[in-house]
């Protein structure tokens, strides 16, 4: 096998590996998407969406070393690697920021009712 396709053969592995990775971003999206609607998360449930945001986090960084190996291999379309990585990046970056900002909505909301039921708490005892 020659070094054009070996690195053929590699470019090929890391794209597919690639599509993997948007395929997790994509069904982040639509999870986000299922909770958005309600009104608040249960215990569980926020714990959950802390997880998945964990792993996509954790995605974020394993993408970027996988398009820089792309990046090196395919250089010759660099331009349109660099686009590529761009618009990942930018899916990581809103989902990330989606989520961060729901999960401190609805500690926010979790932190209300506890104050809410203290004070009621405290005036059902005078």
């Amino acid at each position: 096998m020659t070094t054009y396709e070996t690195s053929l053969n590699a470019l090929k592995d890391l794209f597919t590996k690639r599509s993997s990775v948007k395929g997790q971003i994509t069904r982040f999206k639509k999870y986000l998407d299922k909770i958005k609607g309600q009104t608040t998360l249960t215990t569980i449930e926020l714990a959950e969406l802390s997880l998945k945001l964990s792993k996509l986090e954790s995605q974020s960084l394993k993408y970027d070393e996988l398009q820089t190996q792309i990046e090196l291999i395919n250089s010759d379309n660099l331009e349109c690697e660099l686009a590529e990585r761009d618009c990942i990046e930018q899916e990581f970056i809103l989902c990330m920021a989606m989520a961060k900002t729901y999960l401190e909505q609805q500690n926010d909301i979790k932190a209300l009712d506890k104050d809410k039921k203290r004070r009621d708490a405290t005036k059902f005892q005078q």
